[in-house]
């Protein structure tokens, strides 16, 4: 099987440089950028592959590219690659904040190279209106499911049936969805997944019976994880997301903090969060004043 790795990004610093090369060198499979440059040209130096996409690119494919399709359509990232590099069996689509804590990253990739799957995903379930992607969807696919979108493969069908159908969402998005209902296009999530089984495309998880690559405290959307801690602990075979480092990570950890204090959660789940390791890769990546500031943010929200 014939596969390669396009790692979705809009920025490229040092960090995510180095874990393009690591996959370069470790992988087994070809490897290119595929990069949102809607904000400016990305520059991933010589030596590397890029693939440049914008929203008036994908409009010209015939695509509807809302304001943040960059973090809402991952799926365009797909169907960038495919166009540029139309010859290749599975493409994998890998965010630049993952992180394979592997020695060699072929340890994962070659687990499912003679294992023909139209779609392999980190997580997947079916939904239910309580999802906050799922009634978007449910205008076209009665059957809406979900699955986490920062590592998964995708067969070259698999691709080709997706764009067909989001340039058919996109070109009959207003008269199927009612005027009176918010019209918000479905996100990458919700999309890719449900329509490939609607389709009747095979699909697996990566994690199965008899192997394990992440748990639920390494592979989330939640809280950022520290690259400097990361690196430190040595290798462990599991993937990691999402993972930042210094100012970047302090950005995502503000964010994030932020977010679970305007949750109503209970006292424990704020602990839960808030936790040693939260404070510890605090420290890591950030100054002593990230510290103090982080801590006066939660303290005066638990107190108030």
């Amino acid at each position: 099987m014939r596969e390669v790795i396009l790692v979705r990004t809009h920025y490229a610093d040092a960090d995510v440089l180095n874990f393009f090369d690591h996959m370069a060198h470790t992988s087994g499979r070809d490897i290119v950028f595929v990069c949102d440059e809607s904000n400016g040209v990305v520059n991933v130096g010589q030596g590397r592959a890029k693939v440049s996409i914008t929203a008036d690119y994908m409009s010209s494919l015939g695509l509807y590219a809302p304001k943040n399709w960059g973090w809402l359509c991952g799926d365009y990232f797909l169907y960038a690659g495919q166009k540029a590099l139309p010859h290749y069996d599975r493409y994998w689509l890998v965010e630049s904040d993952v992180r394979f804590n592997m020695e060699r990253c072929s340890d994962f990739f070659d687990h499912f190279s003679a294992r023909a799957s139209d779609l392999v995903v980190a997580h997947s379930f079916k939904s239910t209106p309580k999802w906050y992607w799922h009634r978007p969807m449910s205008y076209f696919i009665p059957d809406v499911y979900a699955c986490l979108f920062p590592l998964l493969g995708v067969s070259n069908a698999g691709i080709q049936a997706a764009f067909n159908a989001r340039v058919l969402m996109s070109q009959t998005f207003r008269d199927i969805v009612p005027e009176d209902q918010a019209r918000r296009w479905p996100n990458d999530e919700s999309f890719l997944i449900s329509t490939l089984l609607a389709q009747g495309f095979s699909h697996e998880k990566i994690n199965s019976a008899d192997q394990k690559f992440y748990s639920a405290e390494t592979f989330s959307v939640g809280t950022p994880k520290s690259l400097s801690a990361l690196e430190g602990q040595g290798y462990d075979g599991l993937i990691y997301h999402p993972v930042h480092a210094k100012e970047r990570f302090v950005s995502k950890i503000k964010t994030r903090t932020r977010s679970v204090l305007n949750q109503q959660l209970d006292e424990a789940r704020k602990s839960a969060v808030f936790n040693e390791t939260f404070f510890r890769d605090l420290a890591l990546e950030g100054t002593e004043q990230d510290v103090a500031d982080i801590r006066a943010m939660i303290e005066e929200a638990l107190i108030s």
